[in-house]
């Protein structure tokens, strides 16, 4: 039997371990892992290609619950904290999801839940935004997830990562040892959102940006999460469609998406909870120190 070698997606890679055949029969040895959906081997013979494909079918199956399970619990967790504090879901959720995902599947998958989680909490937060920091912000955060979502197609450029994760880190490490504002950062409202959106389209991970501008300038806790729920809901009202346009965002994703909207909805509903029953001191502290482990996440990983 003739095996002919495709290019398999990352979460595939290395599970197929051994095929064993003889005149009559043949065995498959998988290694443990999550597995895709979709066909990782083409066979040119067909004796044993009914059987062959009835047992990668039933490995599917077995492995379903279990990719379901781990994606339930990335977005689950991811966007409790997203509700509490307004950003977040990809700091906690990219590495669980990514155990059975590429870097790109989880982009897409966790940018539909961010557009409707904007969809709810803009609604909600509409009264306590500060609108013209909403607008400020916006126009650069834009035209820096077009071009963020372009290089993304292109590759994976890790060491912009990691050099924002060591700005946030110096950021978050000044604002918790010196609780005062940098003034210099009140007339970098352009830079910043920029550069928000272009980290939001290349890595989902702009947030901390947009809150370093925001927490500098303005005083209360819910405003300031009321006002990056409002900037981070134009990117991902744009991120959707620009995702689609460049194939990253597929049906397959989608159905996902469905599967686990429940489990969204619950998150969103016991975030609300938790925050309305957080005091504004506690509040920052763990914003500062979420915003700390979100810097060192992002050199390390």
């Amino acid at each position: 039997m003739k095996l002919k070698k495709t290019v398999m997606p990352k979460s595939t890679h290395g599970i197929c371990s051994k095929i064993k055949k003889n005149k009559t029969e043949f065995s498959i040895t998988f290694k443990k892992g999550p597995i895709q959906r979709g066909s990782f081997l083409k066979l040119r013979s067909n004796p044993f290609q009914n059987k062959l494909l009835s047992a990668i079918r039933f490995t599917h199956k077995k492995m379903d619950l279990q990719t379901s399970l781990i994606l339930a619990l990335g977005i689950g967790i991811g966007f409790f904290a997203q509700t509490v504090f307004g950003f977040a879901a990809t700091l906690i959720a990219f590495p669980i999801l990514m155990i059975v995902l590429s870097l790109q599947e989880s982009i897409a998958l966790t940018s539909i839940f961010l557009l409707l989680f904007s969809g709810i909490l803009v609604y909600q937060n509409r009264k306590l935004m500060n609108k013209k920091i909403v607008l400020e912000m916006g126009i650069g955060g834009i035209i820096g997830l077009v071009i963020g979502v372009q290089i993304l197609k292109l590759g994976n450029p890790e060491i912009l990562n990691k050099l924002l994760g060591v700005f946030i880190v110096l950021y978050a490490s000044y604002s918790f040892i010196k609780k005062r504002e940098i003034k210099i950062f009140n007339n970098l409202g352009f830079l910043f959102s920029f550069l928000g959106g272009f980290f939001s389209g290349l890595f989902s991970s702009g947030g901390p940006l947009f809150i370093t501008y925001i927490y500098n300038k303005i005083e209360k806790a819910n405003v300031v999460r009321a006002t990056l729920i409002g900037i981070l809901g134009i990117i991902n009202v744009l991120r959707v469609p620009l995702l689609i346009q460049s194939g990253m965002l597929n049906r397959e994703t989608m159905i996902q998406a469905i599967v686990l909207l429940p489990i969204f909805l619950i998150s969103l509903y016991l975030g609300n909870k938790f925050y309305k029953k957080m005091d504004e001191k506690i509040f920052k502290q763990l914003f500062i120190v979420l915003l700390l482990i979100m810097g060192i996440s992002l050199i390390v990983k």
